[in-house]
């Protein structure tokens, strides 16, 4: 790779849509993390949480990029 070649990186904020997407991959058969919250509750109150987690998620990201 040439040194003089700059990277860069680019971030796109979450939605609800990708959040309700990953989270239809949870498998309920595994153990809770953690946080003690069992995969199948995550599971079953996406629609309602999917908002929440975005802005948490966007909020955190935010915080650690630079302007």
């Amino acid at each position: 790779m040439d040194m003089n070649t700059s990277l860069s990186f680019e971030f796109c904020c979450a939605n609800c849509v990708q959040i309700e997407k990953l989270h239809k991959e949870i498998n309920v058969s595994k153990s809770s993390g953690h946080d003690m919250i069992p995969p199948r509750l995550i599971k079953a109150l996406v629609a309602a949480i999917a908002e929440s987690i975005a802005n948490i998620f966007n909020a955190s990201i935010a915080r650690l990029l630079p302007e």
